[in-house]
């Protein structure tokens, strides 16, 4: 069954591509039907996670904390994308994702990615930038609510914060 361009369109990942584009993107997921209970990304894995549009049912993102345990982080509903951030940084899965109900999904391939980056097609670039767009809206996000976590008007916890921040930030450098 072909993925609607119009569901494509109502994602934040495909914002600003054209029904040409959207087009090429709808021809390059396989669909797949995913039992509840199955995973689909785990955390830590680095065989080329590609991304998945959630075309119906959840999943449960799930990260693993400092005693080894999972955690869910987070709860997404159709429609939705994720595996975004293993594609784009090119880095092992961050977390995993459990289909939380019976779930559909368009997967698109790292391999198809790289080769519509690589061959400089206008909607790999408008994803891309899309990603970042996402990517820099949940940082800022996630700083938001690092230093909810503190009281910034003391000094001490305010030298806290700058470090943990100097961490996060360290990757760009």
């Amino acid at each position: 069954m072909p993925i609607e361009t119009e569901t494509l369109s109502r994602l934040p990942l495909f914002k600003g591509l054209d029904t040409t584009e959207l087009e090429e993107i709808a021809s390059a997921l396989m669909a797949q039907d995913v039992e509840a209970g199955k995973t689909l990304i785990r955390e830590g894995n680095n065989e080329g996670n590609p991304i998945f549009v959630l075309l119906s049912g959840s999943v449960e993102v799930v990260k693993r904390g400092l005693d080894g345990r999972g955690h869910v982080i987070s709860t997404l509903a159709a429609p939705s994308v994720f595996g975004e951030i293993e594609i784009l940084a090119r880095r092992a899965a961050i977390a995993t994702v459990n289909a939380a109900t019976a779930v559909k999904v368009a997967v698109l391939s790292r391999g198809v990615f790289d080769e519509m980056c690589n061959g400089n097609r206008p909607a790999a670039l408008k994803m891309v930038r899309n990603l970042a767009q996402v990517l820099s809206y949940r940082l800022a996000a996630t700083d938001d609510r690092l230093a909810a976590q503190f009281d910034l008007s003391v000094s001490a916890t305010a030298e806290k914060v700058g470090q943990v921040r100097q961490v996060i930030y360290s990757a760009w450098k």
